[in-house]
């Protein structure tokens, strides 16, 4: 009966120390898009919209360092954060 505990306990321990998660790169682009927004109608030379594009380009950054080496998962973040800057043109052009 203690052999089985000991494997018991095992498993557990192997199976709670498993394999990273996979990081989603339109989520993380999806963060990066949402911080981008918050600077929407706000003067480049302001300084609150200086602060939020530095804290933006941090986790731009960030995001990135989570699924760099991903080639599906950099290419996903690549594509949302183009759209997301196409949307942003867009909303300034009206």
């Amino acid at each position: 009966m203690k052999k089985y505990s000991i494997l018991a306990v095992l498993a557990v321990l192997l199976l709670s120390c498993g394999g990273k998660n996979k990081a989603d790169g339109i989520a993380l682009a999806n963060e990066v898009c949402e911080c981008r927004k918050k600077g929407k109608g706000l003067a480049f030379a302001d300084l609150e919209a200086k602060k939020i594009r530095m804290e933006c380009s941090k986790l731009q950054g960030e995001n990135w360092a989570k699924i760099v080496k991903d080639k599906e998962q950099e290419d996903a973040y690549n594509k949302r954060l183009n759209e997301c800057t196409d949307e942003m043109i867009d909303a300034m052009s009206k």
